[in-house]
């Protein structure tokens, strides 16, 4: 029997039954509204029946503003509690635990769908394309930006969510906030790293103040660069997820390329990017996703002590890994895929026309 599938508890006192989780991904499969879409149901009500212990939605808005793709999920409105309602209670009668992602895009969320400029923690370039220069939320923005996040998470808890993750990794703006390159605020949300965590951690207490005490709060943060994403320091980032754990997160994720990785900052030490995260936290458990493709991968995550062993494009194509992770010699189908395989794991058009860009994630005959 795989160790996997065991269950385990997070420090609000919810039992998750095993250590699969479904990784936070796009997928465009919601309504223009921003309301859960019937192939967005069905897609995550899927994984479910395949029995993933945890499953998290994509990213959230909690304000149009920080709308980032055409299709994205939205807890920004009442009018969103209903979709998100069946959702809940669909996953939770198949057995797992649901938990809402919610976020702001920041400088990523681009006009065309916002109608406004782009708002980060400050004004600033990148050289990459169709980039627009974002402006600097006011003192005034960014508590109603924390009020909107509160907001955002007793919709999700109205809807019978089991609980939230606060998006503040992979560039989005809580991410701006921390990374030095993107915020040269000179008030009391920029400057030294305890300014420039200040505004997740306000997050994480206002929603920890205003939810009842079972209700799950995680925190999902970047280590170290990664792409376009810049100005983070991995020793700056495992003291914030040490202040999150410290001030209440019931775990925290990381988002990696490879769980197994060497920093970049120390590439001769030979502890992997989890290491050093594990190290600080104590009795708060570890989430992480990032290149984890074979059950024997799987394994060693956990038993480097990642209790949320975090899946993302593996279970696309595979829903059902927890249902076979203990039988002899299973391995998940690897890539690349069919599109009709895709399609009767209850991926939709939508979800298949985002994944084509993905290299070598179609298969050769189906990308065309």
């Amino acid at each position: 029997m795989s160790q996997l599938t065991s269950a385990w508890e997070l420090k609000s006192g919810r039992i998750i039954r095993n250590h699969f989780v479904l990784a936070p991904m796009v997928n465009r499969q919601s309504e223009v509204d921003g309301s859960v879409g019937d192939n967005e149901l069905q897609w995550l009500l899927r994984r479910a029946q395949g029995g993933f212990g945890m499953i998290i939605t994509s990213a959230t808005n909690v304000l149009p503003a920080g709308q980032t793709w055409a299709n994205q999920l939205s807890v920004h409105s009442d009018k969103h509690i209903v979709g998100l309602t069946n959702l809940a209670l669909a996953l939770s009668e198949a057995g797992s635990v649901p938990i809402l992602q919610i976020f702001d895009g920041g400088a990523r969320a681009p006009s065309s769908l916002t109608g406004e400029q782009p708002r980060s923690a400050s004004v600033f370039t990148l050289d990459i394309p169709n980039f627009e220069q974002p402006r600097a939320l006011t003192l005034v923005e960014i508590h109603e930006l924390i009020t909107a996040f509160v907001d955002g998470a007793k919709r999700a808890y109205q809807a019978g969510f089991a609980g939230i993750e606060i998006h503040s990794a992979n560039g989005y703006l809580l991410n701006q906030f921390i990374s030095t390159q993107t915020n040269q605020r000179e008030d009391e949300f920029g400057g030294s790293l305890t300014n420039r965590a200040r505004l997740v951690r306000m997050i994480l207490h206002s929603c920890k103040q205003a939810l009842p005490a079972d209700f799950i709060i995680g925190v999902r943060l970047s280590p170290e660069n990664r792409g376009i994403q810049a100005g983070l320091d991995l020793d700056e980032m495992v003291q914030i997820a040490k202040w999150l754990a410290e001030d209440g997160a019931d775990y925290i994720h990381l988002s990696t390329s490879d769980v197994f990785k060497r920093a970049d900052k120390y590439p001769d030490d030979e502890r992997t990017l989890i290491d050093y995260f594990q190290a600080v936290l104590g009795n708060t458990p570890l989430l992480a996703a990032g290149n984890l493709q074979t059950i024997e991968q799987m394994e060693r995550a956990y038993q480097a002590g990642v209790s949320g062993v975090a899946l993302g494009r593996v279970a696309i194509a595979n829903p059902d890994i927890p249902l076979h992770a203990s039988e002899d010699g299973y391995q998940p189908l690897m890539m690349p895929y069919t599109r009709e395989h895709l399609e009767s794991v209850k991926v939709s058009t939508n979800f298949y026309e985002y994944l084509l860009p993905y290299p070598n994630f179609i298969a050769t005959s189906d990308a065309k």
